[in-house]
């Protein structure tokens, strides 16, 4: 009977503890944008439902209930929220010719940096383009973070660019003409 009232009581005090703390969930929104990036549908679902078989979607949405929108209902900060942080290192100028404009954004941040070319049409968004450098790789990507092309920098300086499919499209050596 002691050993009831002593859960019951630790429930209680957990319920407590963690109450009104429902929270934004980021690191659940987080995976599943990161998994609506990697690739077409067919692939998002694959690795969707490994996943959710695995199951980091449970734990990151175990972890997200119990610690992080706990952590944020008591503090007011949440540790996976970092977008806030690196909000002060972002640049954005216009470049307006007639009817179009483009809006690029440099974005640094502890990870790296990233430039954003937004192109609009008549005032509605056309296209994107992401650039960001991954190791020795500078990579192009669509609005759906689609792999446009590459750069590979080597370490002599010489530069390759490749397309989607990896295949060679151009070469820049490290002489300098």
């Amino acid at each position: 009977m002691i050993v009831h009232r002593r859960i019951g009581v630790g429930v209680l005090a957990l319920a407590f503890l963690v109450s009104g703390c429902y929270g934004p969930f980021r690191l659940t929104r987080k995976l599943h944008q990161w998994n609506g990036r990697v690739g077409d549908k067919w692939a998002n679902e694959v690795v969707f439902i490994v996943l959710v078989w695995v199951p980091v979607y449970g734990l990151a949405t175990l972890g997200d209930g119990l610690v992080f929108n706990s952590i944020e209902f008591w503090t007011g900060k949440n540790p996976i929220d970092s977008a806030k942080a690196d909000s002060s290192n972002t640049r954005t100028k216009w470049i307006a010719h007639g009817e179009e404009k483009a809006k690029l954004t440099h974005l640094a941040s502890s990870s790296g940096e990233r430039f954003m070319i937004e192109q609009y049409k008549s005032g509605k968004k056309a296209e994107s383009l992401r650039i960001q450098r991954v190791g020795n790789n500078t990579l192009a990507m669509n609005e759906r973070g689609d792999v446009l092309f590459t750069a590979e920098s080597s370490p002599d300086g010489s530069v390759v660019v490749k397309d989607a499919d990896g295949k060679p499209m151009a070469y820049r050596s490290a002489q300098k003409d």
